[in-house]
């Protein structure tokens, strides 16, 4: 009991500041900036059936703006029929989503470090520009952050403890991979999540090679993985190609490229950011097996042999 309150006691700073944050929309309705597609699909009498519910994923999840945006489609629409047209009840949503990815980040980030130091890696998340995915409802991000937030936590945790096959690993990776269906820009997290646990151990040279003792299973796992990896890439690429980008053609050339500088700029802080940090209290936490040190000089040396 006394080890679970050195661990758990942050967890009610995080909900309060994650409360904090989005409480004031509990009392807004909708706005201009939210999700057009509310009242859409609600449409005169603000309901929609479970058969309507179910066509609409049907005619929309795998080609919705000519995107691959699946997974979001599917949360949206069963949320729009749980929660009609009560805005509080969308923004409740968001607060619980927004506590899930706060406590997911502290989850991993206390794999690596003590509790005070993962708060202040999950009190950092929340202090962001990724807020506004807890308080406007038109965000396909919001979903995505959550599953792969939480798929990253699961890896961590896995991973200290020591079981970090992919067969073990496999909940934490497929998270991370369903993300990809809520926005584009998750695509690049699975395999990223992959190479971070991975390669430090097959790459030649490294000081943290050593055999990876898999079975059969690990391999398909693994192999599994990547092809559904490949199969969204592959899918987004196709759209793109016969279709175009959604805005594309409203705009001139200048203008999308400019847009799309902001919108990268935006992924960063909203989606990369935390599986950096993640990755690199992973990468510095487990050079201490290969070069037992005090942290300083093990960060050197991690930057060292990153920098060749």
């Amino acid at each position: 009991m006394a080890r679970l309150l050195r661990i758990a006691w942050p967890v009610p700073l995080i909900v309060a500041y994650v409360c904090y944050i989005t409480g004031p929309a509990l009392a807004a309705g909708f706005s201009i900036n939210d999700d057009h597609e509310v009242p859409f699909y609600l449409g005169a009498d603000r309901s929609i059936t479970w058969d309507e519910t179910f066509t609409a994923i049907g005619d929309n999840a795998l080609t919705w703006n000519n995107r691959v945006l699946a997974v979001h489609y599917v949360v949206r629409m069963i949320e729009m029929k749980l929660r009609g047209f009560d805005p509080a009840g969308y923004h409740l949503n968001r607060t619980i989503m927004g506590c899930l990815c706060a406590l997911s980040v502290y989850a991993a980030s206390a794999c690596f470090l003590k509790p005070v130091g993962a708060a202040t890696v999950a009190l950092a998340y929340l202090a962001g520009a990724q807020s506004r995915l807890f308080i406007n409802l038109a965000y396909t991000e919001t979903t995505g952050a959550v599953l792969a937030l939480a798929g990253a936590a699961l890896v961590a945790v896995g991973v200290r403890r020591g079981r970090d096959r992919p067969a073990q690993l496999w909940p934490g990776f497929t998270l991370i991979l369903l993300s990809a269906g809520c926005k584009e820009s998750f695509v690049p997290l699975l395999p990223a999540a992959l190479a971070i646990v991975y390669l430090p151990r097959v790459l030649p040279g490294s000081p943290l090679r050593r055999p990876l003792g898999w079975r059969g299973t690990d391999w398909v796992v693994l192999a599994a993985l990547v092809g559904a990896s490949l199969a969204v890439v592959a899918a987004t690429l196709a759209l793109l190609a016969v279709h175009g980008h959604q805005y594309a053609g409203t705009m001139t050339t200048s203008q999308f490229l400019d847009v799309m500088d902001q919108l990268t700029l935006g992924t960063w802080f909203e989606t990369y950011w935390p599986v950096a940090v993640l990755g690199a209290l992973y990468a510095i936490w487990l050079t201490r097996h290969a070069h037992p040190a005090p942290l300083g000089e093990r960060i050197g040396w991690f930057a060292g042999a990153i920098a060749g």
